[in-house]
């Protein structure tokens, strides 16, 4: 089955869009046209596209057509494909590809999920205390302007008013749109909601090619987004009304030269998700959306390996980070090899670790103490047994440590 897009670029910037939130997408389609549907991991969005015939040139499906796709590395090719002449989807036995016409020919696939985690049933139907039109240009510099204080955007409709605020310390904005908007409520009583602006400011391409947009929300519950693309399709995300909790940064008994405290096996999905983010991401925003502690230690540790670097308040993969995530997804040996390197080049007190296990064998208090001493000798800098932990479970992950000799190392029920 081939389906030839009518307007490329539009198809190109949705699916870009589809694929910054979320790496696996679910797919229908039959005589009614394609739907996309999929939820991000962190469970902060959720995402329910159709495309109707129009959207397409001559559609015909024959069948009924069921399968989930990989869509992590789109945006690494995708953009390549913006100013084609002709973009089209083809079916294939084994998996999908995307044709498209330049000067040349391009042929991308991908093959069909073997487990498809996204086939899911029909979302929860959300009765919603009000809903809002209002037009697309308005409806963006809004946000763009509260964001500017804040990443937690509240949506609210106070009485006839609809009031998009924000607030930060001693900052405060508030912002109403012109009388243009439509709102509707079911009853008297204000409504409130609250968003991540990242989120919305994600799909300001898809917004500003269409008219309007229409917001459905309600006391505690998810946002959702309505975007009518002419009469070719639907483009609707649900994101999540769980607000940001802020906790204390600094942490009893730990200061700026400590290590980083964090779990060493997400380090790697802490990388990949920022692979998806060409711009980099505002430290707050990872820490809600799951992927960064509330002392920043995943931006800590990353930066202290160069695979990180920030760039205008955001944190974004340097060239070292985009080397290691290309290694992941193609040999985890070399990524963890590479992995290694950095550790040692970047981190003194994993380099005397490992130094250390190469001189001799020790008993737990000995290693601690052999270690210290010796960066006592070189730059008076000393760990702790946190510290400890925390290199051991960076050199298991990156398999040069064996797990049961790291646990030795370690006081019983202390985690690497």
């Amino acid at each position: 089955m081939k389906l030839i897009f009518v307007e490329p670029y539009i198809s190109v910037k949705l699916f870009e869009c589809i694929s910054k939130f979320v790496n696996k997408v679910h797919l229908d389609i039959d005589d009614c046209g394609m739907r996309v549907r999929s939820v991000d991991p962190s469970d902060f969005c959720y995402v329910d596209v159709f495309l109707a015939k129009s959207f397409f040139a001559n559609y015909e499906a024959n069948s009924k057509y069921n399968f989930g796709i990989d869509v992590s590395k789109f945006p690494k090719f995708l953009s390549s494909l913006a100013s084609a002449n002709s973009i089209s989807m083809i079916i294939e036995e084994e998996g999908l590809v995307l044709e498209a016409t330049k000067k040349w020919v391009m042929r991308f696939k991908v093959n069909f999920l073997e487990e498809d985690p996204y086939d899911l049933p029909e979302p929860r139907k959300f009765q919603f205390d009000a809903s809002v039109e209002i037009p697309s240009s308005e409806f963006s510099k809004l946000v763009n302007t509260a964001s500017a204080i804040s990443n937690e955007l509240n949506f609210s409709i106070q009485g006839n008013r609809f009031v998009l605020s924000s607030s930060s310390g001693d900052y405060s904005y508030s912002g109403e749109p012109s009388n243009e908007i439509k709102i509707h409520k079911n009853g008297n009583q204000d409504v409130s909601a609250f968003a991540i602006a990242s989120y919305i400011k994600t799909l300001a391409e898809l917004i500003n090619k269409c008219e309007m947009v229409s917001l459905s929300i309600g006391n505690d519950k998810p946002i959702r987004i309505d975007l009518k693309y002419q009469d070719k399709g639907v483009f609707a995300f649900l994101l999540s009304n769980r607000r940001f909790q802020p906790h204390p940064i600094k942490v009893s008994g730990r200061d700026g030269t400590s290590l980083p405290r964090l779990t060493v096996t997400r380090l790697p999905e802490f990388l990949l998700y920022l692979s998806n983010c060409p711009d980099g991401e505002y430290s707050r925003f990872l820490r809600e959306a799951g992927f960064e502690t509330s002392g920043g230690d995943y931006c800590r540790m990353t930066q202290q390996l160069n695979l990180t670097e920030r760039a205008k308040g955001k944190i974004r993969l340097a060239k070292q980070g985009e080397i290691f995530v290309n290694l992941m997804q193609n040999d985890t040996e070399k990524a963890k090899n590479y992995l290694n390197g950095l550790a040692l080049s970047n981190i003194e007190s994993y380099k005397v670790l490992m130094e250390s296990l190469n001189e001799r064998p020790f008993t737990p208090d000995e290693l601690y103490e052999e270690i210290n001493k010796k960066l006592s000798e070189k730059s008076g800098k000393l760990i702790d047994k946190q510290d400890l932990s925390t290199l051991l479970g960076l050199a298991i992950w990156c398999g040069v440590l064996d797990r049961k000799l790291a646990l030795y190392y370690l006081k019983k029920g202390e985690r690497v």
